[in-house]
């Protein structure tokens, strides 16, 4: 049984993402004081690195598959410094903002690494930065977030804002403000 905020928290994860966190790995604390930072990285291993010890072996022993989404929840607030950066070719860079939260998937949905999501936690310059971190596994989420053969098949990503929606597979949002505009026409 999990302290009540945990399964508060663990509910709101679940109801925000539409994915299954009985398989994800527990809510993880992490604290970065002045000068705390985190080498750019992926949250998921890739194949040839299973076996190995470069890759992540926590999916290995849960038995739930891959990382296939984190969730990043800002506790605190640092003076300055702290922000998560995505290593893509537009150098997304997000700040910390306390009580915010920041929600990426690490796989495509055929099951191939984004690398879109490789990420750094630039270092605190002053002040302290809490994060919690939920990594959601693949094991579970067979009816919310199908596979697809589709290499071209993938969701909004961070620093994607304000290009064309994907064709398949649309964002939830989406979904719920093309209904909206429906219902309006009749």
């Amino acid at each position: 049984m999990e302290h009540e905020i945990v399964e508060r928290t663990n509910r709101r994860l679940e109801l925000a993402t539409n994915l299954e966190v009985e398989t994800a790995e527990d809510l993880a604390i992490h604290n970065y004081g002045i000068g705390g930072q985190y080498e750019p990285h992926l949250d998921c291993s890739r194949i040839s690195d299973i076996s190995t010890t470069k890759g992540n072996q926590s999916f290995i022993h849960l038995g739930t598959g891959n990382r296939i989404a984190t969730m990043l929840i800002y506790m605190t607030e640092p003076d300055v410094g702290g922000r998560t950066i995505f290593m893509t070719s537009s150098k997304v860079s997000v700040p910390c903002i306390k009580s915010a939260a920041l929600f990426w998937y690490n796989l495509m949905r055929n099951g191939e690494i984004d690398m879109r999501s490789r990420h750094a936690a630039c270092p605190v310059l002053a002040g302290i930065k809490w994060v919690a971190t939920k990594w959601f596994h693949e094991r579970g989420q067979e009816w919310r977030r199908p596979c697809s053969l589709n290499q071209f098949d993938q969701e909004r990503y961070v620093g994607d804002l304000g290009a064309p929606e994907p064709k398949h597979h649309l964002n939830i949002r989406s979904k719920a403000k093309k209904r909206k505009q429906m219902n309006r026409k009749y």
